[in-house]
């Protein structure tokens, strides 16, 4: 269904070892694609995300590419999923990743409800992990949401967390106004200086961690509205509301850790 009319991509080899397969989803940055990596004898599953031409053409959308592909090529981290390449092909740009299955934390969460604090510590505190590591580089995430961590199994252990989308669409979007940005989804971890398009720095995936924290433990936002400008306008202007009154009587959360989710979501 992924593939109506036939995509040309598929079957294709991009840089002599990456055989495209399946289009496993899209975006406004472009497609993603399931594919083979192939070195001498070795092959592996990887991940291609292929970036739309019209933005390959823009000799600074691809040096800007380039400059965070590199940035991001630093990252090593086990809750990070790993880039191995990437290159132009054709007019166009792709990045590979490491193939990471399992269940996004979205619909994990979609499934539970919300968490209790048994799930909740050990998933929040690897997504920390990781996004402390890139903190530590200086390099802003800038789109943490429950559908960029993917919850995975390994070495028989469940719920290991990796950071899957690292801000690739910021890559090509540079500084516009992020009023004009689409934000399907991803308005409700917007921070108050992201809406009001003042400069940021790394503070606003601390605002994003406050979010999406707060929405594990309780099963909803901080701040909810009937349309994303009403949203916007909570975001900027009005405190959350308290997880006490959102929380069920019998669930046991220390106070430390409700301080520290507002800490986050301080404006």
């Amino acid at each position: 269904e992924m593939n109506p009319g036939g995509d040309p991509l598929l079957g294709q080899t991009l840089g002599e070892k990456y055989t495209i397969e399946a289009l496993i989803g899209r975006g406004g940055m472009g497609h993603v694609y399931s594919a083979t990596s192939t070195e001498g004898d070795v092959t592996r599953d990887v991940v291609v995300k292929m970036i739309a031409p019209p933005l390959a053409q823009q000799a600074q959308a691809m040096a800007r590419f380039e400059r965070e592909a590199q940035r991001l090529d630093g990252l090593r981290h086990s809750n990070i999923v790993e880039m191995y390449d990437y290159g132009p092909e054709g007019g166009r740009a792709y990045i590979v990743m490491e193939f990471v299955d399992g269940e996004l934390l979205s619909d994990f969460m979609a499934r539970k409800g919300r968490l209790t604090l048994t799930e909740f510590v050990p998933i929040a505190a690897q997504i920390l992990k990781g996004v402390g590591h890139a903190h530590s580089r200086d390099l802003m995430i800038r789109d943490i949401k429950p559908a960029n961590v993917m919850l995975c199994e390994r070495k028989g252990r469940a719920n290991f967390v990796k950071i899957i989308d690292f801000g690739l669409a910021k890559m090509l979007e540079g500084d516009e106004d992020i009023t004009k940005q689409h934000f399907i989804g991803t308005s409700g971890y917007l921070s108050p200086e992201q809406i009001k398009g003042i400069d940021i720095d790394l503070r606003v995936d601390v605002y994003a961690l406050g979010v999406l924290f707060y929405q594990m433990l309780s099963g909803r936002m901080p701040f909810e509205a009937e349309n994303d400008t009403t949203l916007l306008y909570k975001h900027v202007h009005e405190f959350p509301t308290p997880l006490s009154e959102v929380l069920p009587d019998d669930y046991e959360v220390f106070e430390d850790l409700v301080y520290l989710i507002y800490d986050c979501l301080e404006k």
